[in-house]
């Protein structure tokens, strides 16, 4: 199944209808939370008036308060997910657009406001590195917004204004620049990179020469009026923060600092590490080697 399904319903009549249901769903639905939540109320007071806890429930009204629990939770999830209205707004009565990745329905004025506001988010480079995982959940959040296509027309878009706007910034031409760097400075996959690469070379903007895991770069006069053109185009946007390293030695200097930062963060994964190959009588030669390793995966680490 796709990630999104739109139920549209234009007929006046088959509207009014629609809207009576949900609200009909609704309203027992409610009701039922109601009387399960009016049952634990009674299992919750004493004879006398007097709050119990769960410690002074009998196994049998344990029993029964643990599934209305339940029961009660379900119903709720079951609404929240329900078409019935909006998980953004609470609207009953609008046209509704399935995500699936949300196990949600938005109407579609809700739904058409968050894709608008994806595609401005996502379109310009300068807004599209979110910082910790809060920013990171929330652009998460917002791609799910995207059809395929779009995301990866978006990409290509965000790769092709990175990767001249690098190599103004870095000072071009670079002798020898690896892929591992490029992908660790747009934050993205070597496959777009390479696909728009050669797309660059083809409209003339950079000169190419790449062996399987290398290449040499550098701009070309039209690929440089345009890399300072787009600059201009990202600066000027609102929420602009100048991501942009002015040299690979601050790139790579900057990576050192994370990996530091990392280690003195979590001491004990890496004192753990340590004692294990120990343990195994590893030299520290191959002590120091897991470690750099270790810090790799994270892609805290440059390739030199």
């Amino acid at each position: 199944m796709k990630n999104k399904r739109k139920i549209e319903i234009k007929n006046p009549r088959l509207q009014r209808v629609r809207n009576s249901l949900r609200n009909l769903i609704i309203e027992a639905t409610s009701a039922r939370r109601m009387e399960m939540r009016t049952r634990m109320k009674e299992l919750e007071t004493s004879n006398n008036g007097t709050r119990r806890t769960i410690r002074d429930f009998t196994p049998d009204e344990l029993k029964e308060y643990r599934a209305l629990q339940q029961q009660e939770s379900r119903l709720g999830q079951y609404l929240r997910q329900s078409i019935c209205f909006c998980m953004t707004c609470q609207s009953r009565d609008r046209d509704m657009v399935y995500i699936k990745s949300h196990y949600s329905w938005y109407c579609t004025e809700c739904y058409s406001g968050q894709r608008a506001y994806a595609k401005e988010l996502f379109q310009t480079i300068g807004k599209t590195k979110p910082e910790g995982h809060e920013e990171k959940a929330i652009h998460e959040h917002y791609e799910t917004f995207l059809d395929y296509e779009e995301s990866h027309e978006i990409e290509l878009k965000l790769v092709r204004e990175g990767i001249l706007i690098y190599l103004l910034k870095l000072h071009n031409p670079l002798d020898v620049l690896s892929y591992g760097v490029l992908m660790e400075l747009l934050e993205r996959a070597q496959k777009p990179i390479k696909f728009v690469l050669k797309s660059l070379k083809e409209e003339k903007f950079i000169e190419l020469g790449s062996s399987s895991d290398k290449f040499k770069v550098s701009l070309t006069q039209q690929g440089e009026k345009e890399a300072k053109s787009l600059l201009n185009k990202v600066k000027g946007v609102e929420s602009y923060k100048d991501y942009f390293f002015n040299s690979l030695e601050n790139f790579k200097h900057f990576n050192a600092i994370q990996s530091d930062l990392y280690e003195s963060t979590y001491p004990w994964i890496f004192e753990k590490m340590v004692n294990g190959l120990k343990a195994e009588k590893a030299s520290s030669e191959e002590i120091n080697l897991k470690i750099d390793e270790f810090k790799e995966s994270f892609g805290y680490f440059y390739e030199s």
